[in-house]
């Protein structure tokens, strides 16, 4: 485990490295989700499952074909064969060659896309893995430098006219600078993350979250956010982008397609339990929820999917859907009401901030 001495040592030897760990360390928990408390980075692990894209395309295709002819069969047993995964694999493995690959590579994997539905985890996963990067329990000795973007944040560059290279929006995104740093700094760092993207991209991970978000830029090969994506890799930098299912515009080529399908039955208990931490009530509240999981076919599986999970453990936790009525429809009641209270409320502090302003 990664201290704070061995961090100043960084520092004082490789600024910009010193600053990645800094910053990716000081991301360990997960904000609030409509009103619970914050949540450890750490109980958030999700698996990955290797899927071949085609093959998953083609069960798809089945899948309506199957429904086109027949009505027959509980949607149960459909999501259940959509979701099945061939095998789970280790994170740190990802880019190993992997015992069974259906695909063969001359060289080393270097560029993984890896894909998910909405709520299962993948920025999670890639807020994730730069975190135990950081704390050297992640690709220590394959990656000496990661770069982990939120290609949403690219929108806060689009008013900009300038010309804005890679270098500059890598050292933004992922080193942290205060107002009183000097401008030299972070032209210094601009400067080193240039020279290692051309001199030592393979010791380089970019780790890009959520190109769904950004694709339609792509179309327009011109537009700074397109770019950037097709600066990137140019690079020989090793890459992994993350994205709901969508097409993918460009020459962005991948040599390894993985699917984040949620979490295992064991993840789920060790989430659940790793939820309720710090409750007064957390063994019985464990014990209740991980026995009524087990009584519901159908809401284990929804539970697969972290958000849904942890939108679950909240609404537990408040007990106003425990103690009565356990069914989907009351379960469904009350996650609509707590959202519309969570959606009044945000409403009411945005319109006191309004009037305060106002009256200033």
């Amino acid at each position: 485990m990664e201290t704070k001495s061995s961090i100043s040592i960084y520092e004082k030897n490789d600024v910009l490295k010193g600053r990645l760990l800094s910053h990716y360390r000081s991301k360990d928990t997960l904000g609030s989700l409509l009103g619970d408390d914050e949540q450890n980075l750490a109980n958030s692990y999700v698996d990955l499952a290797i899927v071949q894209q085609v093959s998953q395309f083609k069960k798809e295709e089945k899948l309506e074909e199957k429904d086109s002819s027949s009505n027959k069969g509980s949607q149960l047993d459909k999501y259940k064969n959509l979701y099945s995964v061939k095998k789970y694999i280790e994170l740190a493995k990802i880019f190993e060659k992997l015992e069974g690959d259906e695909n063969t590579y001359s060289e080393p994997v270097s560029r993984i896309l890896m894909t998910g539905r909405a709520g299962v985890g993948k920025s999670t996963m890639s807020q994730y893995m730069a975190y135990k990067w950081s704390k050297q329990d992640l690709w220590k000795e394959k990656f000496d430098y990661v770069f982990w973007l939120p290609l949403r944040n690219l929108n806060t560059y689009m008013s900009n006219s300038t010309q804005i290279s890679l270098a500059r929006i890598l050292a933004e995104q992922c080193c942290e600078f205060t107002i009183n740093e000097s401008s030299s700094l972070k032209l210094t760092i601009i400067n080193e993350i240039e020279k290692i993207l051309a001199n030592k991209s393979k010791k380089v991970l970019l780790l890009l979250d959520g190109y769904d978000e950004i694709a339609h830029f792509m179309k327009q090969k011109t537009h700074l956010i397109a770019k950037f994506l097709q600066e990137s890799f140019k690079t020989d930098a090793n890459i992994i982008l993350t994205s709901r299912p969508c097409y993918i515009y460009g020459q962005l080529k991948f040599e390894r397609n993985l699917e984040n399908v949620g979490f295992k039955n064991d993840s789920i208990k060790k989430y659940i339990s790793g939820y309720f931490c710090n409750h007064d009530d957390r063994q019985a509240l464990i014990k209740e929820m991980i026995t009524y999981m087990n009584q519901e076919p159908s809401m284990k599986l929804l539970m697969q999917t972290p958000i849904h999970l942890r939108l679950f453990c909240g609404l537990w936790e408040e007990g106003s859907w425990k103690e009565n009525d356990k069914s989907m429809i009351k379960l469904y009641m009350t996650l609509t009401e707590r959202f519309l209270k969570h959606h009044l409320h945000y409403k009411y502090l945005l319109i006191e901030k309004i009037q305060q302003t106002l009256l200033a």
